[in-house]
């Protein structure tokens, strides 16, 4: 026979084994989230860190293949001073891509005659923008 006492010791315990299982479901979700933001941003450095080494890797490959870069032929300190003096003129940036027949420092289209010059010009030549002034870097993509 049971005692009186006793009587809703039952309700209590479900009550604090329900407050329990809550509390480790709870602790459970926040930690599943945890780990999905921690491979994400761990997935988004590891894209990051290897498109860097990639670019590294890219110009790099650019700058030893002879067949794509000519090396200039005017004095370095020459060319250097020069790219001062325009990086002080121009906010900061002394050169720009030729891409697609635009300077990417002014993103303005040459026109034809300054198409022309460019093309005929050396590969050693240091050539500028008329417009903005920089030195512009001729590639491949150039458009010429």
């Amino acid at each position: 026979m049971p005692l009186k006492r006793e009587r809703g010791i039952a309700l209590v315990v479900t009550l604090f084994l329900m407050s329990v299982l809550s509390a480790l479901a709870a602790s459970l979700m926040f930690l599943s989230q945890t780990e999905t933001y921690a491979s994400m941003n761990y997935k988004m450095m590891s894209l990051a860190r290897y498109g860097a080494e990639a670019g590294v890797e890219r110009a790099s490959n650019f700058l030893y293949d002879h067949t794509k870069y000519t090396r200039p032929t005017t004095s370095g300190a020459d060319l250097l001073s020069l790219y001062e003096r325009v990086r002080a003129a121009s906010g900061g940036v002394g050169a720009a891509r030729l891409y697609q027949r635009r300077c990417e420092g002014c993103r303005l289209e040459l026109n034809a005659t300054e198409r022309g010059r460019i093309r005929a010009a050396p590969d050693d030549a240091v050539i500028r923008c008329e417009e903005c002034g920089r030195i512009l870097v001729r590639t491949p993509d150039s458009g010429l």
